[in-house]
């Protein structure tokens, strides 16, 4: 006989992201503000807020969205304006620390992490091996001056030999107008770039890059987002739909965070509104601090 147990390591999540839509609760609002910047040509999005706020949860949730995954969309009843034709990204992504102090080195890693822009070309020198005949993303071969059989280090190497604006910007735009499909698009995800000491040159290259099928996605801790972003003025318009500050969570929202706990784990527990309340107040709406009281 079957016994459903309570799964104690999979009900709250103060150590991490939540990476599991169907563990996520509220920010309808914000969602849909990121949709829209999503499904408009030449919108990026930027998520800011204070630390524990849970923008890296949403950031992992709009990556979702955008790769394809319809969950929350759904959940929110925003189907009907948006379906999943709007969102078909390949995502190259890095999260910064203490050792990214400039824009060129977030660069450099986006190049060549296993994450970032590095996957995508390994996927394209495998197909291009498997189909010789295709001259799809022989123009990146081209410009990174390899062959279809380098290796990983060589593509480092070749990256390296170059000027990383200058080469970043050429393998975007290569992968833009060579690999990607007719109704894909590039999403580069920038996270905790607070962290970055010298933010300067990211709202140029933003500029330049967002005029086709690239959009950006950056988070960090900030209380207003122009702190993250230096440079051209005119880089407001890229973001002027995609400006997202995380707030706190409301009690509604708090509650649901104990309604999933509850479903995901067959009503096996149950929190009254007692202490539902008296967690919400505690925590203040930090999503962390009810995660932690619900651990």
């Amino acid at each position: 006989m079957f016994t459903k147990t309570i799964d104690i390591n999979n009900t709250f999540f103060p150590g991490h992201e939540i990476d599991d839509p169907k563990w996520f609760s509220g920010r309808k609002s914000d969602i849909e503000r990121a949709l829209q910047a999503l499904s408009r040509k030449g919108n990026s999005v930027i998520v800011y807020g204070e630390r524990g706020i849970g923008k890296s949860s949403f950031v992992a949730m709009i990556r979702m969205i955008a790769e394809g995954n319809t969950y929350l969309i759904h959940k929110h009843g925003l189907h009907k304006k948006y379906n999943k034709d709007f969102f078909n990204y390949q995502i190259a992504s890095i999260t910064c620390d203490s050792g990214t102090q400039n824009v060129e080195q977030i660069l450099q890693r986006i190049l060549t992490s296993p994450e970032g822009l590095k996957k995508i070309i390994k996927t394209r020198l495998t197909s291009t091996e498997q189909q010789s005949t295709d001259s799809v993303g022989l123009g990146l071969l081209k410009l990174l001056n390899l062959s279809s059989t380098s290796t990983d280090k060589r593509i480092e190497k070749a990256i390296e030999e170059k000027s990383v604006i200058e080469t970043f910007t050429n393998v975007v735009l290569t992968i833009q107008n060579e690999i990607l499909q007719k109704q894909e698009e590039l999403l580069i995800v920038i996270d905790e770039f607070d962290l970055v000491e010298n933010k300067s040159k990211l709202a140029s290259l933003m500029k330049a890059l967002s005029k086709g099928k690239v959009k950006f996605l950056i988070s960090g801790i900030a209380s207003d987002y122009s702190e993250l972003i230096e440079g051209h003025k005119s880089v407001n318009r890229l973001l002027y739909q995609g400006r997202i500050k995380i707030t706190p969570m409301t009690e509604e929202e708090v509650n649901n965070i104990f309604d999933l706990a509850e479903e995901n784990n067959h009503n096996l527990i149950s929190f009254n509104s007692k202490v539902r309340k008296i967690v919400f107040d505690m925590s203040a709406g930090f999503p962390y601090f009810v995660q932690l009281c619900g651990q």
